[in-house]
């Protein structure tokens, strides 16, 4: 989420990391949605978190947040 609000995300997944803090926002406002819930293409964000075979940490401001992010991922 932070990397897409700077505008920096393809780089940012192109680099190696050892964690990723998950959550969607429109670009402009840091708002920790869910997952699917913004205009993150989370598609290419699992790529680079199974490239770096890290697990994720959804980064929402719910329970009910976490669980549809959970979703959602597990939908791509």
């Amino acid at each position: 989420g932070h990397a897409h609000q700077n505008h920096c995300l393809p780089a940012f997944l192109e680099a190696t990391a050892a964690n990723y803090h998950l959550h969607d926002n429109n670009a402009t406002e840091d708002t920790h949605d869910p997952v699917g819930c913004g205009t993150i293409d989370f598609t290419e964000v699992m790529k680079a978190v199974n490239k770096n075979g890290v697990k994720p940490v959804i980064e929402v401001a719910t329970l009910e947040g976490t669980l549809a992010s959970i979703r959602a991922l597990g939908n791509l």
